[in-house]
């Protein structure tokens, strides 16, 4: 999947080692393309307030375009991974 830098996309996975689940959106800071290995971007995310949750590497096929059907979600801070 090609697409642009500070695009934001939709993590497809639950990433437990970051505080991350499905459906969180991340807005994408830098792509890596390594030869014979997966596409994979760094991706920022944030909450409500604009304070960074987490900064993650993700293989390209763990993430999907936000369209205008997708909803948002919120959870609370217990159940978030917050540094």
């Amino acid at each position: 999947m090609d697409v642009a830098l500070y695009s934001e996309m939709i993590l497809v996975h639950d990433v437990p080692d970051e505080g991350l689940s499905a459906g969180d959106i991340g807005t994408i800071v830098e792509c890596h393309d390594v030869a014979g290995k997966e596409t994979g971007d760094s991706l920022e995310f944030f909450e409500m307030f604009w304070n960074i949750v987490s900064v993650a590497i993700s293989p390209g096929s763990s993430l999907q375009v936000h369209n205008c059907a997708d909803r948002p979600a919120a959870r609370s801070e217990a159940t978030a991974g917050y540094y």
